[in-house]
């Protein structure tokens, strides 16, 4: 497997994990279902760590579609440009994650507006 392929494959595992971790959030709220909230904050961490593993190989595919040619190099530092404002999102919402799933853990009561936080911004985020 080439660097291109690794990253194709990693790019879409924060998407998907963020918008499930979200609906396993939303749905541990709403059913106040501690289990489903970890679940939900578990998936959306994942996702955080699948983005940061994707923006690593980002470079990497670069380099290699360059290589190849044929490639519009305008079009590749549109994606760059793009993901690294996706990149911001995923710092602050695993910012914001970690303090909610902190106040979920230790059953404080700012936890559930925290939880709808973290789920609509991740949402957003995605």
């Amino acid at each position: 497997m080439n660097p291109i392929h690794l990253h194709i494959i990693l790019v879409h595992v924060p998407v998907a994990a963020l918008l499930f971790g979200a609906l396993s959030l939303k749905i541990g709220t709403f059913w106040k279902s501690r289990p489903a909230q970890i679940l939900g904050y578990a998936t959306i961490f994942g996702g955080i760590l699948a983005a940061f593993a994707s923006g690593a190989t980002g470079e990497e595919a670069e380099e290699a579609l360059e290589a190849l040619g044929g490639f519009s190099h305008d079009l590749i530092h549109a994606h760059e440009e793009a993901a690294e404002g996706f990149m911001i999102g995923i710092w602050s919402l695993a910012a914001v994650a970690l303090i909610g799933f902190v106040l979920l853990l230790r059953n404080h009561t700012k936890a559930t507006l925290f939880a709808w936080i973290v789920l609509i911004y991740a949402s957003i985020v995605s």
